[in-house]
């Protein structure tokens, strides 16, 4: 007979089997209220969640620094409290001899989450570690319930224990890791501890552990599995994350060597965006130092590291193991920055600051939109609303938002509330915003606010100072034309990057000038009129509506002697067959689409790009997609193309790249330009909506000439030889994606204005763009005539900016003088610009002899 050992631990004293099956025969609610008749479990588990609810409810009551301190000390008080008391009986039954009779571990696991939720409350004042990462907030937070429920543990079923077994095992990894991260400032935590007590908070992930570690080990033969499985969990996920460290790092390392022998018409960070996946450890590598800390003895004992990427820093404790086993690659900070910005779109983040704004939040959004559907455009303002979460009085932050624009928009207005009032902005050269906000933010820390023109159809607002604890408004107005699609017209909401929205309120109001039929996507709004929609909710940056397109208005907008009006635009098409056709192959491009471009433009001489023009063939046509494919984004140089009128580009984009401003000064940039100054223009064809950056600027500035999309289109296009041909001149404008032209033509009319002075704003923004053109690159644009059409119109492009100034002395100390005989800032009120005083002359005349006229009749 085959006979069993029995451990030590599993040998069960007839009185608590006795015990145990009491326990079993208990209702739910019996269980739930066994442990709290003891005292200390009872009163531990109502200040943990008082304690939990003060924590979460911290944004909703500490409004200032000394209501932010006193929450923490209530954290504090709670902790200490409850600790000091569990002592003073621990001491009393030891000295008493019955220490032995009573296990404290149930009071003392809640004693430790106390502890826990009163170290991040301090960590909110003294920040050791950054904002945990999502995933570790739900990891901690987990771990804090099973500590909590350790004190049901004697009255759970065996399955809930075992369960209980695994959380608690994956909640010591994590504790001992803790304890590990934050041995560098145990001295420090030491000397804290006895100077002013809080400095043991420095030490509650090492009790924890300690803790943790006794309780596993005295219940390990009896859930041997489950501790294990619990153990083994966290460790998984790390190794597994630590191989793909190693291995994107080392894929990394073999693209730098790759690169450093090839063109040096690009920088190395260009090529090497090129060909990296933007996956997410590989964005994690990228980000370790600028995002994601690293072990404190990396950053020299600082914990107060400093900062150039306004993205805000978190604590992910799997990019803290991994590189501290396998490093991180040997960039500079810049080179990281650069590469981000084209492999993972952090062009936001990565913009210049004067002051930080990590405690920076949107509040709220006024989102008032003006619709002129027989015009097909759309003016919107939005009031935004920023709040600084910090409690320190001397932390004023600057914010920093990125707008991005439907093509073809421009920025037509600036406000800033400044001591309650509204300032709205003048209009100057984007050399003298720039200075006047630098030297005030940067030395005077006085209130302005600036936009500036960015490429790829963005603009930026930065606003200062935030003040802590407090509020900011600014106004932004955008003009831009709407998106025509078949017979219907598509209003999209103008979506930001800045300072976190998570949270943000919205209150939209739209506002037709005349009403259109059918209307669809504002069903969840109360319409306060037959043309008036209003609703309140949560900011939604993909908000969007359409209506039926209605007959184009006839009115003109009349403004100095000339008219500005609104014409339907058709494609017309003139006779084009390629000579040569250039396909720009990268990651976006299917196999399929590949080789059905190439099947319908072979009667051409078709090139792809590999350093140098290759030409494609029956042979090399799979290696080559093979190879270029890997390509994450392409930058097809266009200079380079030695016969643009009789040549065809055939691209699509579907990821960021570089744009212009990112390759100032390379030698690639300095080619682009000696090319572009002679005309350059050539035609392009996407396949995609959208096009990159680096395009989309090249279109604007109306480099290329551009058609789009599908293959089948492309396809009809070869088979009929034409293209879509240019009809823009100096006095007209398109604007595709809306189906209009504008037009400017002199006129003598004296009438009042009808027509909206967007249509001047729009056609003044498309015009200056055209007029900018190919001198971009050689940036000798900055003209007088230029300078003066664009204050004219109050638009922001490459060389005007609004900027708001605090006093009319500021104004006069950098030379922003106030623009008479222009639009000033668009507003939801202006229909048009009021007569200046010649054409009230003009018209009071007329209206003088028209009534001298009909005097005359009646008697």
């Amino acid at each position: 007979m085959k006979t069993e050992l029995t451990t030590p631990s599993q040998i069960i004293p007839a009185s608590e089997k006795l015990g145990q099956e009491k326990i079993t025969r208990l209702s739910f609610r019996e269980k739930l209220l066994l442990p709290l008749k003891d005292t200390y479990l009872g009163a531990g588990l109502i200040f943990v969640i008082l304690s939990a609810i003060l924590f979460v409810g911290f944004e909703w009551l500490a409004t200032n620094k000394q209501e932010a301190f006193t929450l923490f000390f209530i954290h504090y008080v709670i902790a200490f409290v409850y600790g000091f008391s569990l002592l003073i009986k621990w001491g009393w039954k030891f000295f008493s001899g019955r220490s032995k009779q009573e296990d404290f571990t149930p009071q003392v696991m809640l004693w430790l989450v106390l502890s826990l939720i009163s170290c991040y409350a301090l960590n909110r004042e003294m920040s050791v570690f950054d904002s945990a990462t999502p995933w570790l907030c739900i990891y901690i937070v987990t771990s804090s319930i099973a500590c909590t429920a350790f004190i049901w543990k004697d009255q759970m079923s065996s399955i809930l224990q075992s369960g209980l077994s695994i959380i608690l095992a994956a909640s010591l990894v994590l504790f001992v890791y803790l304890a590990i991260y934050l041995v560098p400032i145990y001295p420090i935590g030491a000397v804290g501890m006895i100077a002013i007590g809080i400095g043991g908070h420095i030490f509650i992930p090492l009790i924890f552990s300690f803790i943790l570690f006794r309780v596993l080990s005295e219940s390990f033969f009896q859930f041997k599995k489950p501790i294990l499985i619990g153990l083994a969990l966290p460790l998984v996920f790390i190794t597994y994350f630590a191989w793909h460290w190693q291995a994107n790092l080392d894929k990394i390392q073999s693209v730098e060597s790759q690169v450093i022998s090839h063109t040096k018409s690009l920088p190395k960070w260009v090529q090497i965006s090129q060909k990296l996946r933007s996956d997410w450890v590989t964005e994690r590598i990228l980000k370790t130092g600028l995002v994601y800390t690293p072990m404190l003895w990396e950053n020299g004992f600082d914990i107060f590291p400093s900062r150039s990427f306004s993205e805000v820093q978190e604590h992910d404790p799997l990019v803290v193991i991994a590189s501290t086993l396998w490093g991180r690659p040997d960039f500079s900070r810049s080179e990281k920055i650069q590469i981000l910005e084209s492999l993972h779109d952090a062009r936001h983040e990565a913009q210049q600051r004067l002051w930080s704004g990590d405690d920076l939040a949107t509040r709220h959004i006024e989102n008032n939109v003006k619709v002129y559907p027989d015009y097909r455009l759309a003016y919107t303002e939005k009031i935004i609303t920023i709040h600084n979460h910090s409690s320190w009085s001397w932390r004023d932050q600057e914010a920093i938002y990125t707008f991005h624009l439907p093509e073809g928009s421009v920025v037509t207005s600036l406000s800033l509330w400044i001591n309650g009032i509204e300032e709205e902005a003048r209009l100057t050269t984007k050399a003298k915003a720039d200075s006047a906000y630098t030297t005030i933010v940067g030395v005077e820390r006085r209130d302005p606010s600036v936009v500036h023109w960015q490429e790829g159809n963005t603009v930026t607002v930065r606003v200062f100072p935030c003040p802590a604890n407090g509020d900011r408004q600014f106004k932004i107005g955008i003009t831009s034309p709407l998106r025509a699609e078949g017979d219907r017209l598509f209003y999209d909401n103008i979506y930001f990057q800045g300072p976190t929205n998570s949270r943000t309120k919205e209150n939209t109001s739209v506002d037709f000038v005349s009403v259109p039929l059918d209307v669809l996507g504002l069903e969840d709004f109360s319409a306060e009129a037959n043309s008036l929609f209003y609703a309140k909710g949560s900011y939604e940056p993909d908000f969007s509506f359409s209506f039926s397109t209605p007959s184009l208005s006839k009115q003109s907008f009349v403004f100095q002697g000339k008219s500005y009006s609104v014409l339907p635009y058709q494609k017309q098409y003139e006779h084009f067959a390629p000579q040569s056709v250039y396909i720009d192959l990268n990651n976006s491009w299917s196999l399929r689409e590949f080789e059905d471009v190439y099947d319908m433009t072979k009667s051409s001489t078709v090139w792809v790009w590999d350093e140098q023009w290759i030409q494609l063939t029956n042979t090399n046509l799979l290696s080559m997609y093979e190879k270029l494919w890997k390509n994450q984004f392409s930058l097809l140089p266009v200079h380079k193309i030695d016969n643009p009128e009789q040549s065809l580009i055939i691209s699509k984009s579907d990821h960021p790249s570089p744009n212009l401003n990112d390759l100032k000064d390379t030698p690639f940039a300095k080619e682009l330009e000696s090319k572009a100054t002679q005309n350059l223009k050539v035609r392009l064809f996407s396949l995609s909506s959208e096009l990159s950056p680096y395009l989309k600027t090249l279109a604007e500035l109306r480099v290329i000439q551009y058609d789009r999309g599908s293959t089948t289109y492309l396809k009809q296009l070869f088979i009929e030889k034409r293209f879509v041909k240019n009809l823009e001149d100096e006095q007209t404008v398109t604007l595709p994606q809306a189906e209009i032209q504008l037009k400017e033509e002199i006129t003598q009319s004296i009438n009042a204005n009808v027509a909206p002075d967007h249509l001047l704003r729009l056609f003044t923004y498309n015009h200056l763009m055209h007029e900018i053109g190919h001198r971009y690159f050689a940036k000798d644009y900055l003209s007088d005539n230029l300078i003066a059409e664009a204050q004219r119109a109050y638009v922001v492009s490459p060389i005007s900016s609004l900027v708001v100034l605090e006093t009319q002395k500021d104004y006069e100390r950098f030379g922003i003088k106030e623009v008479k005989n222009s639009l000033k800032n668009a507003s939801l009120n202006g229909a048009g610009s009021v007569p200046e005083p010649h054409e009230w002359l003009l018209i009071l005349t007329a209206v003088s002899i028209a009534g001298y006229l009909f005097w005359r009749q009646r008697i």
